[in-house]
C-alpha cells in the first residue's frame, strides 16, 4: 500500500522565523481531469531552543498545510515576486483558501512597513506570508530579496513539474528507452521532521 511519502517526489524548506515547507506529490488518481503532480505547502512555527546552534526550533507536528495545484503554486509565486518589486497593491492582496474536516485555512501574502527600517537596520518594507487555520495563525516576514527569491525558487520548481508531467505523458504514449525515462526531481529533506500533510489529500 502506498504511503503519502511513497508518493513525495521533492521537497524544500525555507528557515527563516518559522520554517516554510514545499513538497511536491505525485496525485494517484487516475482520472485524466486530475494532474499527475499536487504540491502541499506549509509552515511549522518555531520555538526557543537553547540546545539548537540557531537557538530555536521548529515544531513539525504543529504545521499548517495547505493543498495546491500547480498552477496554484505558479499564482503564489507570482503574488511573492509582486510583492518583493512592491506591485502587490496592483494586483490586490493575494489569499488562497482551504479547507478540510471542518477546518478553514489560509495562506495570505502582503507588505506592510519595517519600523525597524526607518532606522536603517532594515528594509523599509516587508513581505509577509501568513498561514491561519480557524484561530491558529503564523506568519514568516521576509525582505523584498528574501521574496524574491523564494519566488523564483517556486516559480522554478513549478514549470519543473510542468516539464516532468509533459515527459511522463509523452512517455506513456510513445515508451522510450529506460535511460530517457530516467526524469525526475532531485529528492531535497526538509529540515527537521516532514509536516504532517491535509487529511483530505487523495492518497
Amino acid at each position: 500500500m502506498e504511503t503519502r511519502q511513497d508518493n513525495t517526489v521533492y521537497t524544500f524548506s525555507f528557515p527563516s522565523n518559522h520554517l516554510f515547507g514545499l513538497s511536491i506529490l505525485k496525485n494517484t488518481r487516475k482520472k485524466a481531469i486530475y494532474e499527475p503532480y499536487i504540491a502541499i505547502v506549509s509552515l511549522s512555527p518555531s520555538e526557543m531552543d537553547s540546545s539548537s546552534p540557531t537557538g530555536r526550533t521548529y515544531v513539525t507536528n504543529r504545521s499548517i498545510n495547505l493543498k495546491f495545484s500547480i498552477m496554484e503554486l505558479l499564482e503564489l509565486s507570482f503574488a511573492l515576486h509582486s510583492a518583493a518589486v512592491g506591485n502587490l497593491s496592483q494586483i490586490g492582496q493575494y489569499t488562497k483558501f482551504s479547507k478540510s474536516e471542518g477546518v478553514e485555512k489560509t495562506v495570505t501574502v502582503f507588505e506592510q512597513a519595517n519600523q525597524q527600517g526607518e532606522s536603517g537596520r532594515g528594509p523599509k518594507r516587508v513581505v509577509v506570508v501568513m498561514f491561519r487555520a480557524n484561530e491558529n495563525k503564523y506568519a514568516i516576514t521576509l525582505s523584498p530579496q528574501s521574496a524574491y527569491a523564494l519566488a523564483t525558487y517556486i516559480s522554478e520548481v513549478a514549470k519543473l513539474v510542468i516539464k516532468l508531467s509533459f515527459n511522463n505523458k509523452q512517455e506513456s504514449i510513445s515508451p522510450q528507452s529506460q535511460s530517457d525515462n530516467d526524469q525526475s526531481l532531485p529528492k531535497t529533506p526538509f529540515l527537521g521532521q516532514s509536516s504532517p500533510f491535509d487529511s483530505d489529500i487523495p492518497f
